[in-house]
């Protein structure tokens, strides 16, 4: 039986519980940062589809949070589009580009 490296366990629990506050698959630093650019003019770089991605999948507008796999059901596609449409959005959002 091969025991995990305790160094390299370490190194594991330490990304994990990090992480484990995420929301969505994004770290507490860039919620706040999404939270705070949303009812920004920043909001009106994105796509129609982005933002209505974004604020499903994360909860804005005061709408509850839909899974992805819910969204792409009725988008009629896979998770990973969402995925890759949520992450596109957020990069977008929160580009330094002046509004």
């Amino acid at each position: 039986m091969t025991l995990v490296c305790p160094a390299r366990f370490k190194i594991f629990l330490a990304a994990f519980t990090s992480r484990s506050n995420d929301r969505y698959g994004m770290h507490s630093t860039e919620w706040a940062a999404i939270q705070a650019a949303w009812p920004t003019p920043r909001r009106r770089r994105l796509s129609a589809k982005e933002q209505d991605v974004l604020a499903r999948v994360a909860g804005l507008d005061s709408q509850a949070a839909v899974p992805m796999t819910v969204i792409a059901a009725e988008r009629g596609c896979t998770r990973e589009n969402v995925r890759q449409v949520k992450e596109k959005a957020i990069l977008k959002l929160l580009a330094d580009s002046s509004p």
